[in-house]
C-alpha cells in the first residue's frame, strides 16, 4: 500500500508528540501530566521521606531533599506543589543535566499545628517513567521528648556582626532508662555552622554539652536554620531545634 506525503508526515507527527503519561496518576491531580515518551530524564530521590521528630511550636523547621537525573537526557521538573498552606518547597533549579544533583528545601511552619503531623509535597517532571512524585515529611509538635531533653530548645543567636563567629552553647540530658549515644541526624553544611559535642555517650540521668557556631559565610540579614539530633539506633528519640538568629554590618 502506498503512503502519501501527507499520511508520512501526520504518522511522524504522532510519533514524536508528547503523550500522556501512563504511570498511575495520584487521586489528587485532576489531569494527567502529559511528557515525551522518548525522554531519557530520570528522577531518583536519595529519600523520600524525612522526621523531624520533636518540634517546638511557633517555628520552623528546614530540611534539604536532594535528588538526582540518573538518566541520559536533561531533567525538567515543571511543578512543585506542597498540599499544606503551611508548607514552601522551593527549588534549587528545575533543569538538571545527566548526573547533576539539585534539592527542594522543605519548610514547614508550626505555628498553627499541633500533635502529630504528616504532610506532601507533589513534584513533577518529564520522567516519562516516574512523571508524579511525591515525597513526605512528618513531625510531633510541641511534644516533649522524656528520654532526649535539650535546653534551650530553641538556639537563639540573636542580632551578631558579620563575621563574629558567634557560639551558643546548649545542655542536653538523658531522662531514658539506659545510656544513650548522641548523633547528628541533619543539619546545615559546614561552612554556615558547625556542632561539636562535648560527649557523645550520656549515661542515665547524664548531661552533655552542644556548641553551634556560626561561620563568617552567612549572608547578612535574617537567619535560620534547623538542627536535629537522636540517639543512635533510637529515631523515635529525634527533636529538631530551629537555630535563628540576625546577621548586621
Amino acid at each position: 500500500m502506498r503512503i502519501t506525503g501527507f499520511f508520512l508526515l501526520v504518522i511522524i507527527a504522532a510519533i514524536m508528540a508528547p503523550s500522556v503519561s501512563s504511570a498511575q496518576q495520584p487521586s489528587e491531580y485532576t489531569t494527567p501530566i502529559v511528557v515525551d515518551p522518548t525522554s531519557m530524564a530520570r528522577i531518583e530521590f536519595l529519600e523520600r521521606f524525612w522526621d523531624f521528630g520533636r518540634v517546638p511550636r511557633g517555628h520552623i523547621v528546614y530540611h534539604n531533599f536532594a535528588f538526582r537525573n540518573i538518566g541520559s537526557d536533561t531533567l525538567i521538573i515543571t511543578k512543585v506543589k506542597p498540599t499544606c498552606g503551611c508548607t514552601a518547597a522551593p527549588l534549587s533549579t528545575d533543569r538538571i543535566a545527566p548526573g547533576d544533583t539539585a534539592k527542594i528545601s522543605v519548610t514547614l511552619d508550626t505555628s498553627k499545628l499541633r500533635g502529630k503531623v504528616r504532610k506532601f509535597v507533589n513534584i513533577d517532571c518529564n520522567d516519562p517513567v516516574n512523571p508524579y512524585y511525591k515525597i513526605t515529611f512528618a513531625a510531633e509538635i510541641d511534644s516533649l521528648n522524656k528520654d532526649l531533653v535539650v535546653e534551650p530548645f530553641i538556639a537563639d543567636f540573636g542580632e551578631f556582626a558579620s563575621g563574629s563567629g558567634p557560639k551558643i552553647t546548649l545542655e542536653i540530658k538523658n531522662g531514658s532508662s539506659s545510656s544513650l549515644t548522641l548523633a547528628i541526624a541533619d543539619k546545615p553544611s559546614e561552612d554556615i555552622m558547625t556542632a561539636t559535642f562535648s560527649d557523645t555517650n550520656i549515661p542515665v540521668d547524664g548531661t552533655a554539652k552542644l556548641t553551634l557556631e556560626i561561620i563568617t559565610k552567612v549572608e547578612v540579614g535574617p537567619f535560620s536554620s534547623t538542627i536535629a539530633l537522636e540517639a543512635e539506633g533510637s529515631p523515635g528519640t529525634r527533636v529538631s531545634i530551629p537555630v535563628t538568629g540576625k546577621v548586621i554590618e
